[in-house]
């Protein structure tokens, strides 16, 4: 299987190997799978954003119980976040499975020295 990183970083040299592959090879393969991984990233960022915001106010909560607080809020609060991350954790895996797909049916780069 080909590199992400590297078709991220030279992405026009993929489609023309991939348009002069030929064999049923789309050189728009490469572009689908390059915007699939940037939203791929971003919803890594999201739920990365979510899960330290979660972490941070998870540890919070047994303070303000200790003081006597209410909580009932946060922990609605919480759990909207928990679903979030749910939903974006699907997404990401939907993100990921599509790109694995595109990416298993490229074909490799020919050598240059053959």
């Amino acid at each position: 299987m080909l590199d992400i990183r590297k078709i991220r970083e030279n992405p026009e040299m993929y489609r023309n190997v991939m348009e002069n592959r030929g064999e049923g090879v789309d050189p728009k393969d490469i572009d689908t799978v390059i915007e699939l991984d940037k939203k791929r990233r971003n919803y890594l960022v999201e739920v990365e954003a979510l899960k330290a915001e979660r972490n941070k106010v998870s540890a919070e909560i047994p303070k303000l119980k200790k003081e006597g607080k209410d909580v009932s809020g946060i922990l609605k609060e919480m759990k909207s976040i928990g679903d979030k991350i749910k939903d974006l954790d699907n997404d990401l895996r939907e993100t990921k499975e599509k790109i694995d797909f595109i990416m298993l049916r490229l074909p490799n780069v020919p050598n240059k020295i053959v």
